[in-house]
């Protein structure tokens, strides 16, 4: 831990007093997240498919062109956030599937697609089947490493979250298994989308855990830069 911190220094340097100060706060709480859940140094399958959907569409936010720090910042999916990332005005939320038909998506609670809450909010489904011609997590982590590569801070914070969501780089031989990557699916989470929220269901329940089949209902779809536009972020994004 002491020797991963000290690189997060070095790698912050060249940078102000502020930035060294932010990176090294950043990491020191990733640490005591990671030690303080006692988890195992290898994400379970269903932990690996999800890191790996969230990791799809933040390469595709960064791809955008959108400023680097602000799109690492809004990714909130390892630090256990409402939704996955909370960007400009509203949120995007991911779920990832490996099944090569139908994508049945887990809703963790009854704010999770309450789009009352957050506004605009869209779904991103991600459908990542197994293929060996296709990349580790490894594989996608140094994608979006070697993306973040002139930007230290970006780089500090990505590898931040990567321990808060339980990645350990010393571990990355351990993920043997090889998804195939598809383009995400966004879907406005609106009227069309069939979803529970607590406007709906009966006084007294308090807590709710359900699936959505996503295929097949002929969901309206949106595209990336028309999410963002919707969102409110552009490339000058404060």
């Amino acid at each position: 831990m002491a020797e991963d911190i000290l690189g997060v220094l070095a790698g912050l340097k060249d940078g102000d007093d502020q930035s060294m100060f932010r990176g090294f706060i950043s990491r020191v709480a990733a640490w005591q997240d990671f030690m303080e859940k006692e988890r195992p140094d290898v994400l379970g399958k269903e932990g690996e498919v999800g890191l790996f959907g969230e990791l799809v569409v933040l390469r595709n936010l960064l791809a955008e062109g959108l400023p680097k720090v602000k799109v690492l910042e809004s990714w909130q999916g390892p630090l256990e956030g409402l939704h996955d990332f909370v960007l400009g005005q509203g949120a995007i939320e991911v779920k990832s599937t490996i099944a090569p038909v139908g994508f049945l998506a887990t809703i963790g609670s009854l704010e999770q697609l309450d789009e009352a809450l957050v506004t605009p909010l869209f779904l991103a489904c991600v459908r990542i089947p197994l293929h060996e011609g296709g990349k580790t997590l490894p594989d996608l982590v140094e994608d979006v490493r070697g993306g973040l590569y002139s930007d230290p801070i970006a780089e500090s914070l990505f590898e931040s979250r990567l321990l808060h969501a339980g990645y350990l780089s010393s571990c990355a031989a351990l993920y043997q298994r090889r998804f195939q990557e598809c383009m995400p699916r966004l879907l406005p989470v609106d009227g069309n989308l069939p979803r529970v929220t607590r406007r709906i269901v009966p006084p007294g329940v308090r807590k709710a855990k359900y699936e959505i089949e996503l295929d097949g209902l002929g969901l309206p779809e949106t595209s990336l830069v028309a999410a963002i536009e919707r969102l409110g972020v552009t490339q000058s994004w404060n």
